[in-house]
């Protein structure tokens, strides 16, 4: 099942969330950071509308786009349509990638990382590592680690992107590790409200994660241009490393 936090008014806040200049600089990251050979191939899972995907297609790379939702599948070839830019998308649940070593690069951005159980989120990053080919690097962005959102956790939140304004509540249940949210978007007066959860892992504990996914190094930042990572850094950029 698509999470609720990308579905229906809320998938469309996401989709408003960055601007251009913002995707631009996130794709020169992308490009750079899995040290990606010219014209090689590079997997985006789950890929969402695809702006990254379609970014690097446009700078030549062969992409491929993984995600459940198809209004996002929609959304993303439609783009690629109207961009003149090839790419594949395919539709499935990011936990059961059949990939056999076929990538140069993968990345995994969106803050689309922990809405799946313990062993969910195992089978993805395995899956991950073996569509990879030896040497390969995988970047995961996350916001929702115990470093970054505990130092300044909000139960009650308000955000607004694409004239939706989202009201947000959660709970930490300590027994499971995981922040349980109800979200109430409004816009032009209709009202929608859905409900996610997402594992809360500490950084240590999601390396040693990776390492038994079949990763063998991993390397942190908390931003674009290198920032290192530390408590109260306001996301995660974890780059992987197989063989």
């Amino acid at each position: 099942m698509v999470p609720a936090l990308f579905r229906r008014a809320s998938s469309r806040v996401w989709l408003a969330a960055k601007s251009d200049e913002e995707t631009s600089r996130e794709v020169d990251y992308l490009e750079r950071t899995p040290a990606l050979p010219a014209g090689g191939s590079v997997l985006d899972v789950p890929c969402g509308g695809g702006r990254h995907v379609l970014g690097l297609a446009a700078r030549g790379y062969r992409g491929t786009g993984v995600d459940l939702s198809s209004e996002y599948m929609s959304i993303a070839r439609a783009r690629a349509k109207a961009q003149g830019l090839s790419a594949t998308f395919e539709q499935r649940d990011m936990s059961q990638l059949s990939f056999d070593n076929e990538f140069d690069g993968a990345y995994c951005f969106g803050n689309s990382f922990g809405y799946l159980d313990d062993d969910g989120n195992a089978r993805f990053l395995s899956g991950v590592a073996r569509a990879l080919r030896p040497g390969g690097r995988f970047v995961l962005e996350t916001y929702m680690l115990a470093e970054s959102l505990f130092p300044d956790f909000h139960e009650k939140a308000w955000h607004e992107a694409g004239g939706i304004f989202c009201a947000m509540r959660g709970d930490y249940d300590p027994a499971t590790a995981r922040v349980d949210n109800e979200c109430t978007f409004v816009k032009d007066g209709m009202t929608t409200r859905s409900a996610f959860s997402v594992r809360i892992y500490g950084y240590r504990e999601l390396c040693e994660l990776c390492r038994r996914s079949g990763f063998s190094s991993t390397e942190a930042t908390s931003g674009v241009s290198g920032e290192p990572f530390r408590l109260g850094s306001d996301r995660l950029l974890l780059v992987a490393s197989t063989g």
